[in-house]
Parts: structure tokens; C-alpha cells; sequence
């Protein structure tokens, strides 16, 4: 799931699904498949929920990894068993030392849910560009500047609350580097 884009598994899940279902169902029943089950936004939250699970899996294991291991092993001495010793003691730890990354990877996703609409999802710039001004419009610039701004307002906001999370946990607010 990491090695390809998020567009190409948009169109994938969406399009494969939806030719396996009608390949096996009536006209009818396809229609209302289509139409009420999975619609482009099921098929969108679907796609970004699968991808932002491969990245944050990584991101875990590499919290994991980052503690260190007599941590595990005074646990184990002390009697936890392998389970309490990762519920109790490693992945607290873990998530702390990633929650920068969990973060950056809720902003990316903010920013990447703009290529959905490719597969029919309405978005900010799809909104911009065919409801606000018309497609054709000569103020188009004004309408992705406004897109901007308001994808910067969003990153922001949630830069902030994700720097309040590590001040109440008290992890050091360090630089976050993109992962895409």
C-alpha cells in the first residue's frame, strides 16, 4: 500500500469493486449498489483509512523499535508477561516517541484527500473550481488561493492541537519532515 499513490488506490478499490459487483448482480441491484452502497465517499474514506493505516503501522514499529529493550526486559523480571509488558510498558513509550509522525501523517492526509476527487468525491477544489466560480472563469485564481488559505487554516489548527497533545504528554516539539 506504501509503494503506490493514493490516487491510483482510489481508483483500484473503487473501480474494482464496483466492476466485481456488477459482473454478479442484476441492473437493478447494481444501480442501487452504486448508488447506496459504495458511493465514490465510502470508497474514499475506504482508500485513505487503508493508507493511513500502512503509514501509521510503520510509524509504530519504528516507536516500538525505539524502545529500548531493557525496558522489556525488567517486565519480563518483574513478571509481566509478554502482553502487559507491551500494553503497559513499550507502547505507551512507542506512541509517545511517535506521536510527532501520527501527527504529520493526520496532516498529510488532510492535504491528500483533495486527489478523491478523481473517483467523484467533492472537494474543496472541485468546489472552487465548478460551484463557487464556474468552471470557465477568469477568477479561478482567487477561488485556489482561497483553497489555499483554507487547507493552511486546517494544517494549522491541527499543527497546533497535535503540539498541545505532546505539551500534555510531554514530548519535545521537534521538527516534522513529510513522509510522502
Amino acid at each position: 500500500i506504501r509503494g503506490t499513490p493514493m490516487i491510483v488506490q482510489a481508483f483500484v478499490f473503487f473501480y474494482l469493486v464496483v466492476g466485481i459487483v456488477r459482473a454478479n448482480v442484476t441492473p437493478e441491484e447494481f444501480v442501487n449498489f452504486r448508488d447506496n452502497v459504495w458511493t465514490p465517499v465510502r470508497a474514499g474514506l475506504f482508500t485513505v483509512s487503508i493508507n493511513t493505516t500502512a503509514y501509521l503501522t510503520e510509524v509504530l514499529r519504528g516507536g516500538i523499535n525505539s524502545v529500548d529493550k531493557g525496558q522489556s526486559e525488567a517486565a519480563m523480571a518483574l513478571g509481566l508477561g509478554k502482553f502487559k509488558t507491551m500494553m503497559l510498558i513499550v507502547f505507551p513509550q512507542a506512541i509517545k516517541n511517535s506521536l510527532p509522525s501520527i501527527g504529520n501523517e493526520f496532516i498529510v492526509n488532510i492535504k491528500d484527500t483533495s486527489v478523491l476527487t478523481m473517483i467523484g468525491v467533492l472537494d474543496l477544489f472541485s468546489v472552487a473550481k465548478k460551484d463557487i466560480l464556474g468552471i470557465y472563469s477568469a477568477k479561478n485564481l482567487e477561488a485556489y488561493l482561497l483553497v489555499a488559505v483554507f487547507y493552511l487554516i486546517l494544517t494549522y489548527f491541527t499543527s497546533k492541537l497535535l503540539q498541545y497533545a505532546e505539551k500534555s504528554m510531554d514530548v519535545p516539539v521537534k521538527e516534522i519532515t513529510s513522509s510522502n
